[in-house]
C-alpha cells in the first residue's frame, strides 16, 4: 500500500512477486500503479516489526547496549531493540528482549508510539517503549550477539548525542520521543 500525499488515502499493489524468503526478512517485488497512470515497480522488504525500549534504572540513568552490527562493520551504542516473533505482541517482545539484552525485567511500561525507520525500502514497523522499575532477569540471547551494557546519565546521554558517538537512528528517535513526552 502507498498513501496519497494529499489525501493520506492508500494505494494497493496491483500485483507482488516474492523474491526471497530468508529469516526474519522476505523480499517481494511489488508493481503499482501511481497516479499518473504509470505503473511503478519497487522492491520491498517485508519485516515481522520491531521494538526498541528506553530503560531507565533506579539511578536515573539510561540503559544502553554496546553492540557489533556486521551491516555496517563497527559497534554501536544504541537502546536495546529486537525483532517480534510471528504473532507476538510487541510488549511481549520488548520484555523478552529486555530481559535478553540487559537482563532486566521492569514493573512499568510506558508506551511511546510507533516508527518506520527505513520506509523506503522496508515495512518494519518499531514499537516504542520505556521501561522504568528495573529489576533482575535472565534470559538467553541470540547467540551472534555480543553486548556490552552501558548506564548513562542523561547529561551523559547528551554528550554522546553531541559527539555523534550514538549514530543509530532507533535510539535518536527514541530518546526525542521520550523528551516529547516530559519523560526524560
Amino acid at each position: 500500500m502507498t498513501g496519497d500525499l494529499k489525501t493520506g488515502m492508500t494505494r494497493r499493489a496491483q500485483s507482488s512477486k516474492e523474491l526471497l524468503r530468508t529469516r526474519p526478512f522476505v523480499i517481494d517485488e511489488v508493481s503499482y500503479l501511481h497516479p499518473s497512470g504509470k505503473e511503478i515497480v519497487r522492491t520491498v522488504v517485508r519485516h515481522p516489526g520491531a521494538v526498541v525500549m528506553l530503560p531507565i534504572d533506579n539511578d536515573g540513568r539510561v540503559v544502553l547496549v554496546r553492540q557489533y552490527r556486521w551491516s555496517v562493520d563497527c559497534a554501536l551504542l544504541e537502546l536495546p531493540a529486537g525483532t517480534r516473533e510471528i504473532n507476538e505482541e510487541p510488549l511481549a517482545t520488548a520484555k523478552r528482549e529486555l530481559a535478553e539484552e540487559i537482563g532486566k525485567s521492569a514493573t512499568e511500561w510506558i508506551s511511546l508510539g510507533e516508527l518506520f525507520p527505513a520506509p523506503g525500502f522496508c515495512d518494519e514497523k518499531q514499537f516504542i517503549f520505556l521501561a522504568k522499575g528495573l529489576s533482575e532477569a535472565s534470559a538467553e540471547g541470540d547467540e551472534d550477539e555480543e553486548i556490552e551494557v552501558v548506564h548513562m546519565t542523561i547529561e551523559e546521554l547528551d554528550a554522546a548525542i553531541r559527539e555523534n558517538q550514538i549514530q543509530d537512528g532507533k535510539t535518536l528517535a527514541t530518546i526525542l520521543l521520550a523528551r516529547s513526552h516530559g519523560l526524560i
